[in-house]
């Protein structure tokens, strides 16, 4: 409890040093809106606000997923091992030194300024190598623990992942995957950013370009709360719970 009350009252301090500065920097600049002019503006267009942030969640849970399936189905055969294993840590390596910017780029010149595609794709190239990183660590140690098992009970290689590896696997996964969506959610905005019809990065954008100051800072508040709240509410729970798992 005393320790629950004391990283409550660190995470209520860092938020005031973070409004302290915001407030600072606004008051030195002629151009920054201050805190309430850009809360009373989000404020005033919830409806707007509620859309842009159901496209960008969506984006982001649909990149996230298809990069856990990949990690997934890649941390299988790697788990054949030799060759294969080698192979599939040399990818992930290589994936990880793409830059997000690049993966933004190249996603829209392939699908193009109007789709959702590169926000949606660029979400994936991002949580990718964190899960399969997070994926490969756990069927690593699933093996080394529970690979006599597989062998007595015969299992194929199929009945091993779904029984066995996946299983085991899972506080490995649900670890990684708190900062791959974290990643994802804030790279898919870059995207929707540079070419989309809505979502928090086209806002953000679009208010730039038309010097809507205050839409600009109110949107950038709309990310980082949104971000807060999946972080603690949702992801910090899970992995509390998969911690859990290994007891």
């Amino acid at each position: 409890m005393k320790e629950k009350l004391r990283g409550t009252l660190g995470y209520l301090v860092a938020v005031g040093v973070f409004l302290a500065i915001w407030h600072l920097l606004s008051s030195f600049s002629g151009i920054l809106p201050g805190i309430v002019p850009s809360v009373s503006y989000l404020v005033g267009n919830l409806d707007i606000a509620l859309s842009d942030t159901v496209i960008t969640l969506e984006n982001t849970i649909a990149g996230f997923a298809l990069a856990l399936a990949l990690s997934l189905a890649l941390a299988w055969l790697a788990s054949l091992g030799g060759f294969v294993e080698d192979v599939v840590k040399s990818f992930n390596v290589l994936v990880q030194s793409v830059s997000a910017l690049v993966w933004a780029l190249l996603f829209l010149i392939i699908y193009g300024f109007t789709s959702r595609l590169p926000a949606i794709s660029v979400a994936a190239a991002t949580a990718f190598p964190i899960l399969l990183s997070g994926t490969l660590k756990g069927f690593e140690v699933a093996r080394s623990e529970y690979g006599e098992l597989s062998r007595i009970l015969g299992l194929t290689r199929i009945g091993e992942f779904l029984n066995i590896l996946a299983p085991a696997s899972v506080p490995f996964i649900v670890a990684s995957g708190r900062s791959a969506l974290g990643a994802a959610l804030r790279i898919s905005v870059v995207a929707e950013a540079f070419g989309a019809s809505g979502g928090i990065g086209y806002r953000l954008w679009l208010y730039y370009q038309l010097h809507d100051y205050e839409g600009f800072m109110a949107w950038a508040l709309l990310l980082v709360t949104l971000m807060v709240v999946l972080d603690k509410v949702v992801l910090e729970r899970l992995e509390a719970w998969s911690r859990k798992w290994m007891e």
